[in-house]
């Protein structure tokens, strides 16, 4: 028997989210030049597409959500982002170091988590704070 085919789901996930979301950024501080001792580093913003919606009270309960978190689900497709130079696994995927534009607002990501079933990562769901 075949497995799942998880690429489909991400492509619907990428497909909805482009649907129903908006366009924003993921903002990664970024070598852009010097030397390895005195190197230049600007803040660039990335396209991404993606959801934004409250956290329910339940999520909220005993958690460290606060008031103004919002909960954003971001789209897979069209990322491209160099890795940080001390997390090679950072390339392609958004980090807690990096920030979230959403509607002109810069938002910093508390916490995020990619939906990785079989190997295959479907989307990130972020935590992000204004």
């Amino acid at each position: 028997m075949a497995g799942f085919n998880y690429a489909k789901s991400a492509q619907t996930a990428a497909r909805l989210i482009k649907r129903f979301g908006q366009t924003g950024a993921i903002r990664r501080k970024t070598k852009i030049g010097g030397t390895d001792w005195n190197p230049e580093f600007q803040d660039i913003d990335y396209p991404c597409t993606l959801v934004v919606t409250e956290y329910t009270l339940k999520e909220r309960e005993s958690s460290l959500v606060e008031q103004n978190d919002r909960k954003a689900l971001i789209s897979t497709e069209g990322v491209s982002i160099p890795a940080l130079p001390d997390n090679p696994a950072s390339a392609d995927a958004p980090t807690a170091a990096d920030r979230l534009v959403i509607g002109g607002n810069v938002l910093s990501i508390i916490h995020v988590e990619p939906l990785n079933p079989g190997g295959t990562v479907v989307m990130w769901t972020a935590q992000a704070r204004l």
